[in-house]
């Protein structure tokens, strides 16, 4: 199968009209599917995805620091209760 406009097709899956502004000019023609999947799609969903794993990657290591800190914090107060 060949696609004979990229640009249009990407803006049919995403419907956001300025992903076509960011198509390299040599690849705004005819091209396969596997050609336009590896190409285009590809690196479009990695743009898309990269902001939003990188804040559930930090969301995420918060979460561990926070939990660390009262499991210490926890240990410390137990200590302590012991000692007395």
């Amino acid at each position: 199968m060949e696609i004979e406009d990229p640009c249009a097709f990407l803006q049919s899956f995403t419907h956001d009209p300025s992903v076509g502004q960011r198509i390299p000019q040599n690849r705004q023609r005819k091209m396969t599917f596997a050609d336009f999947t590896k190409d285009l799609v590809e690196p479009y969903i990695l743009e898309e995805i990269t902001p939003q794993m990188q804040d559930a990657q930090s969301h995420l290591l918060n979460l561990a620091k926070e939990h660390q800190h009262a499991f210490e914090t926890e240990i410390v107060e137990n200590a302590n209760r012991w000692m007395e």
